[in-house]
């Protein structure tokens, strides 16, 4: 269990710097957003399958259906939080998608009949309180087209969990070699989905008038045709998807087979904080600005931030305290 949270937490730690690197491209190089993301799949993908090498897992991950269920899932919660953006901000959608966590315990609650332990209620109780605070003080609240596009984002991200834990081959993937060539097909195929929906929106803008063009976020992620030949997002996109989506995919479907679902859901609440600390530092170097921040949406995320951890640790310690058990007692099989 030690081992799979470090992994969850450096893939966030990475997916931080990545965040905030995408974001520089973005704002300064002028990528489209849509574009940078299926580049910068494609080669993090195609560098993990050079490193596996050729062996055993890539036409078995390619053939599965989980994987096609993840990459599909995977372009469908990147849809929901884009048509968000018309409504709410983005920092209120990055804090508020972290709900998934709890919307995972709901899942094996009522599908897997794992119960959460009464010590873990608390920290669920504060998630839903800072995920309410930012539901409230929108428009409409529940009604609001932003938050039912963040909750259709955050049930996408419960099931990409939940797939990633649940992956037939990740459970077969016992080495470094194979898991590099299983998480490498993974990024291809997410790119191919990726791809498809960006042909599609790329052909429609410039085909018709009817995509929400009038709002800036919205109208700076629907691609046309030439941002497929930008050269400065492809070469940002090799970087990112090399050194930063490589690595964080290895450490986080890694992580999902360890931690399972719903724990790897609650230390992810923290991957806004970490965006946030890697922002900071790009800002100090005049690199980017992140004067916009809201002071009732950093405090509403340190709710679900601590709501999470406290989570985290009561189940940490849980775990603990359990291995000392099995140690001490005699009369306790350790391999049964």
């Amino acid at each position: 269990m030690e081992r799979g949270i470090y992994l969850a937490i450096t893939a966030l730690v990475i997916w931080g710097i990545l965040d905030a690197t995408s974001r520089y491209a973005v704002v300064t190089l002028d990528a489209n957003p849509f574009i940078f993301s299926c580049l910068n799949l494609i080669f993090g993908g195609l560098a993990l399958l050079a490193l596996g090498g050729k062996g055993w897992g890539n036409l078995e991950t390619f053939k599965n259906p989980y994987t096609w269920v993840f990459g599909f899932f995977r372009v469908m919660m990147t849809i929901f939080v884009v048509c968000s953006f018309l409504f709410i901000t983005a920092s209120e959608e990055g804090f508020m998608i972290r709900i998934s966590a709890v919307m995972a315990v709901v899942w094996l609650w009522v599908f897997c009949k794992k119960e959460p332990a009464k010590k873990e209620l608390p920290g669920i109780a504060l998630i839903v309180f800072g995920f309410l605070l930012l539901v409230l003080r929108q428009e409409d609240h529940f009604l609001n087209l932003g938050v039912i596009f963040v909750l259709l984002g955050a049930l996408c991200d419960t099931i990409l969990s939940i797939t990633a834990e649940k992956h037939p081959i990740s459970s077969r993937a016992l080495d470094f070699r194979t898991r590099a060539r299983y998480t490498g097909v993974i990024l291809i195929v997410t790119s191919l989905f990726f791809t498809g929906v960006a042909l599609i929106f790329a052909i429609l803008s410039d085909k018709t008038s009817y995509l929400p063009l009038e709002n800036a976020t919205i109208a700076h992620w629907i691609p046309s045709l030439s941002d497929f030949t930008h050269i400065p997002t492809i070469l940002a996109a090799l970087f990112v998807g090399i050194f930063l989506r490589a690595p964080s995919m290895y450490c986080y479907l890694f992580a999902a087979r360890l931690i399972k679902a719903d724990m790897l859901l609650m230390v992810s609440t923290l991957a806004t904080f970490s965006t946030l600390m890697a922002e900071s530092v790009f800002s100090l170097f005049g690199l980017l600005d992140i004067s916009a921040l809201d002071f009732t949406d950093i405090f509403a995320g340190l709710l679900m931030t601590a709501g999470a951890l406290f989570t985290v640790i009561t189940r940490f310690f849980k775990h603990y305290r359990e291995q000392q058990k099995l140690k001490h007692d005699p009369f306790i099989d350790p391999h049964a």
